[in-house]
């Protein structure tokens, strides 16, 4: 079995640091770290002890979280939520499947519907009819009793980390694709590709049977498992560009234009987050001074696993990242 990464390199700069750290033994996903004068400092995963709880709790809530971001003044995915039966019948409220179908419609479609409180892309799908808003919403209301439907928001997906007030770690996030050959069927092209990222040490949980793929081939492409791409033919299967749902990376730390930094540090500190990551979608070039974007969503806890596998230099950023993390929770 695999060790988890963020806990493992917690381990090894609490080694470097001369900070004990003790890992649950089974699972090694949880720890607590030993600090002067006896203090403790506890995380699991990426969910380590610099944010408070109550801003923590509100960004991992997709819809509070837009509210308050909107509330301040950032631009945000115009969109509502929505509730399982069980939920208004609790809440009492006609916030339903039904009046979800009506607001889409207002919209136009498509339109995205996501998990409220769901991460690294789980149940996010983009709909082109009613019905497949229905199958979505059903989908959804399977793992969180609150589902958002929102305009799509075009652009490049991009996601920074923040850390007080500072961006250390930016990159752009490509929505899961594959290149046909001529001869392979999606579904070869698919298995070869997850193979391959699992290789470079990507620990991708995935479902190569996902239905939101079997609706976007048919839907863009008019494709199915079986279909064969021309050599060359780039074929996008996921709406989302999570990395942990096999998308790719590409770092643009480096060339990342100061406003876009100060704009995620701004969001960050009026949401009251120290580590954070908020993902911002655009059309246009983030080399360039702050244009016309739009904040998807924060993440109160995020995690840089796949982001690290790009490289030894990007590994070196989230090793740097977490050495001043806990050198701060040390000085604290």
């Amino acid at each position: 079995m695999s060790h988890p990464f963020t806990s493992t390199l917690l381990e090894e700069i609490g080694r470097e640091l001369g900070l004990p750290i003790e890992l649950e033994p089974r699972f090694r996903q949880a720890g607590v770290i030993t600090l002067s004068g006896g203090r403790r400092s506890y995380f699991r995963l990426s969910t380590i002890d610099c944010n408070r709880s109550g801003a923590a709790k509100i960004a991992a809530d997709k819809d509070y979280a837009s509210y308050f971001m909107q509330r301040l003044g950032f631009p945000v995915p115009v969109g509502k939520a929505f509730f399982s039966h069980e939920w208004c019948v609790v809440n009492k409220t006609s916030n339903d499947t039904r009046a979800a179908l009506a607001y889409a419609e207002e919209l136009g479609f498509p339109v995205m519907v996501k998990p409220n409180s769901k991460a690294q892309g789980i149940g996010v799908t983009k709909v082109y009819t009613q019905e497949e808003l229905r199958l979505a919403l059903e989908a959804v209301f399977l793992i969180d009793p609150i589902a958002l439907v929102q305009r799509v928001v075009p652009g490049r997906d991009y996601r920074l980390i923040v850390y007080k007030d500072s961006v250390p770690i930016a990159y752009e996030r490509i929505p899961l694709t594959i290149i046909g050959n001529g001869h392979d069927t999606v579904h070869e092209l698919l298995l070869t590709h997850l193979i391959a990222l699992r290789a470079r040490g990507r620990n991708i949980l995935f479902d190569a049977n996902d239905r939101r793929i079997v609706q976007r081939l048919q839907s863009m492409y008019s494709y199915t498992q079986a279909s064969i791409p021309r050599g060359g033919e780039r074929v996008q299967l996921l709406d989302n560009a999570n990395m942990s749902a096999g998308g790719e990376g590409n770092d643009i730390t480096e060339t990342l234009h100061p406003t876009y930094r100060e704009r995620a540090v701004a969001i960050a500190r009026d949401m009251g987050l120290t580590l954070t990551g908020v993902d911002v979608m655009t059309t246009e070039d983030i080399t360039q001074p702050l244009g016309t974007h739009t904040i998807i969503e924060i993440n109160d806890r995020p995690g840089l696993e796949h982001y690290s596998a790009l490289g030894a230099v990007q590994r070196a950023r989230v090793k740097a990242l977490y050495t001043r993390v806990l050198m701060d929770l040390e000085s604290g």
